[in-house]
C-alpha cells in the first residue's frame, strides 16, 4: 500500500502560521462584542431576580432586561474608549477624561455586581464553586467567586483601552517579513534543484567523467603520501599529533657579513690626528676632552659612499602575541 506523499514546503508552512496569526486577530476584534453579549445575560438574571423566561409573562421583562445589560457593556466600552481618545490628546485633555472614566467605573461596578449575583445565586456554578471549595480555602474561593462575576466587565473595560489594532500592524509587519524570507528560500531551493539536474546531466560527458576520474587519482595520491608521513586520519587532521600549548618563538639576533673586510699591505696605519688622515684638507684644531662636541648620531646620511666592509645587522621582528578569544563576560560587557 502506497501512502500519498506529503510535501511541505516554506511556502505552506508560513500560510499555516499567518492563517493561525489571523485567526487570533479576528478572536481579539470580536471579543468584545462576546463579552458584551455574555454579560448582557447575566445583568439580564440579575435585573429579573433569576426570573427569566423567552416565554409566558414574564417574556417581556426579560427582553427588557437582555436590553439594559446590553446598555451597560456598551457603556462601559464607549466610555473607556473616550477616556482613551481623551488622554491621547495630551495636555489638559485628561482632566476632561476623568467625567467619563468615572462613568465607565460605576459602569463596571454594576456590571461586576450583577456577575457576582449571578455566580452566587443562579445555581449555574453551584457545581463548580462546590468543586473549587473542596480544595481551596474558603478564602480563595471567595476571591475565585468575585472574579467569575467582574472578569467580563473588566476585561472589556481593558479592551476599550487598549486597541486591538496594533495586534493587526504587528501581524501586518510579521507577516510581510516571513513572505520576503519565504521567497528568498524558495529562490535558493529553486537554484539547488537546477544545479543538481545540471550535474546529472552533466555526468554523461565524457570530458566531465575523465576530470572526475582525476580528480579521484590526485585525492588518492595524497592520501598515500599522507600515510608515508605518518598522518591515518585520511584528510580528517594529523592522527599523531597530540595538540598542546602553542608558544611563540624566542627572536634570535643575527650578524651577517655583506662583504669580506679589505686586505690593507702592511697592516692599517696609526694616525695620530686628522690631518695625517686627509693631509689636503685643511688645519683644524685640536679641542680638548672638555671642549669636544657630544655627537650621538646613529644615522647614516642616504649618500654616504660605502667603504666596502660594511656589515648589516638583521634583528627580527617579535612575533606578536596571539589575539586571546573574547570570553562569555567579555561578549556580554560588550552587548551592553
Amino acid at each position: 500500500m502506497a501512502f500519498p506523499r506529503i510535501e511541505f514546503n516554506l511556502r505552506k508552512m508560513i500560510g499555516m502560521q499567518q492563517g493561525r496569526e489571523r485567526f487570533d486577530v479576528l478572536l481579539t476584534v470580536i471579543l468584545p462584542l462576546f463579552l458584551m453579549v455574555v454579560s448582557s445575560y447575566t445583568n439580564a438574571w440579575a435585573f429579573t431576580g433569576g426570573h427569566m423566561s423567552l416565554t409566558g409573562p414574564d417574556a417581556s421583562n426579560t427582553y427588557v432586561a437582555i436590553c439594559k445589560g446590553l446598555f451597560v457593556e456598551a457603556l462601559v466600552f464607549c466610555f473607556f474608549k473616550l477616556v482613551k481618545i481623551l488622554c491621547g490628546l495630551g495636555r489638559w485633555n485628561f482632566v476632561a477624561a476623568l467625567v467619563p472614566f468615572a462613568v465607565g467605573l460605576f459602569g463596571v461596578i454594576v456590571s461586576s455586581g450583577c456577575g457576582v449575583a449571578w455566580a452566587a445565586k443562579s445555581g449555574e456554578m453551584n457545581f463548580l464553586i462546590s468543586s473549587v471549595s473542596a480544595y481551596l480555602s474558603p478564602s480563595i474561593t471567595g476571591v475565585f467567586k468575585a472574579g467569575v462575576g467582574m472578569l467580563f466587565p473588566v476585561a472589556l473595560a481593558v479592551l476599550a483601552v487598549y486597541d486591538p489594532k496594533h495586534m493587526i500592524t504587528e501581524h501586518i509587519e510579521s507577516g510581510a517579513e516571513l513572505a520576503v524570507q519565504a521567497l528568498m528560500v524558495e529562490n535558493a531551493e529553486h537554484h539547488h534543484t537546477m544545479l543538481r539536474e545540471a550535474q546529472k546531466e552533466a555526468n554523461s560527458n565524457p570530458a566531465i567523467r575523465e576530470s572526475y576520474k582525476q580528480m579521484a587519482h590526485i585525492g588518492a595520491q595524497q592520501m598515500v603520501e599522507a600515510v608515508r608521513d605518518g598522518d591515518y586520519s585520511m584528510g580528517l587532521g594529523k592522527a599523531t599529533v597530540t595538540p598542546g600549548p602553542v608558544t611563540a618563538p624566542l627572536p634570535q639576533q643575527s650578524f651577517q657579513r655583506i662583504a669580506p673586510p679589505i686586505a690593507i699591505p702592511g697592516g692599517v696605519p696609526q694616525l695620530n690626528g686628522p690631518q695625517q688622515a686627509f693631509p689636503n684638507s685643511p688645519a683644524m684644531p685640536m679641542l680638548g676632552a672638555a671642549q669636544q662636541p657630544f655627537v650621538n648620531s646613529p644615522v647614516m646620511p642616504a649618500n654616504y659612499p660605502s667603504m666596502g666592509n660594511t656589515q648589516q645587522l638583521n634583528i627580527p621582528v617579535p612575533v606578536p602575541a596571539s589575539a586571546q578569544k573574547p570570553g562569555l563576560f567579555d561578549w556580554l560587557l560588550a552587548k551592553n
